[in-house]
């Protein structure tokens, strides 16, 4: 075949495929297929979470009034910050059965080696909702983004750690390497070191994180991180 022949056989061919009609798949298929609606567990419908909430009790349940009555939502993302003087907070989610996502409550939660670490006592303002069987995570949001754009970024830092950042500055990483260290050498070796930089933002964040990569292309990888849920 001559390659004027060709060119002519690839255009059909192109030609053909963009004429063909677009082919969903049936409604059954994806009820009961891998793409199918997961609830949450705790769960028995839909959850439509609110962003932010009360730092007070009383305020909290006349949110969750209000929210019940005007049907704006049965949820918090994110609700109060996971720490120990949430307690009272979570404990009232829990008993109305609704579920939370959690920020850590600290400006450095995506820095690898910084003061962003939760304790025990932190983990036990949890306890409520795993009593209940109600779902709850910390927060670990945008770590992409900051891990390729905002790791080497000397204003951002300066801006997160105020007059603590010389104390800090060795966390950060170089310029023009992407947040890498160095240069990696292959795919396998960049996966293995985002591997290692969210597992360790994920244990110091109780093994409940949530991950939320909006800026980048990892939502494929989080469940062979350790991730049991993803938000974008």
């Amino acid at each position: 075949m001559t390659k004027a022949a060709t060119l002519i056989s690839v255009f059909l061919n192109i030609v053909v495929m963009q004429a063909a009609p677009i082919s969903f798949p049936k409604y059954e298929s994806l009820l009961t297929g891998p793409w199918q609606v997961q609830l949450l567990p705790g769960q028995r419908g839909v959850v439509f979470t609110m962003y932010g909430t009360p730092d007070d009790v009383e305020g909290l349940r006349q949110m969750v009034a209000v929210m019940r009555e005007q049907n704006l939502g049965n949820g918090f993302d994110p609700g109060p910050a996971a720490k120990a003087t949430s307690k009272p907070l979570f404990d009232y989610l829990a008993t109305v059965g609704w579920p939370v996502m959690a920020y850590p409550g600290c400006a450095d939660m995506q820095i690898k080696g910084g003061d962003c670490v939760l304790s025990g006592q932190d983990e036990k303002s949890l306890s409520g909702f795993d009593e209940a069987g109600i779902f709850s995570a910390v927060q670990l949001g945008e770590w992409g983004y900051y891990f390729h754009n905002l790791s080497p970024n000397e204003k951002w830092w300066r801006d997160v750690y105020g007059k603590e950042f010389e104390t800090h500055k060795h966390l950060m990483k170089p310029a023009g390497l992407a947040g890498y260290d160095r240069r990696p050498t292959s795919r396998r070796e960049c996966y293995d070191i985002l591997k290692d930089y969210f597992t360790s933002r994920s244990r110091d964040m109780l093994n409940r994180t949530i991950s939320v990569t909006g800026h980048s292309h990892y939502e494929g990888l989080r469940g062979g991180m350790g991730c049991a849920m993803h938000r974008t």
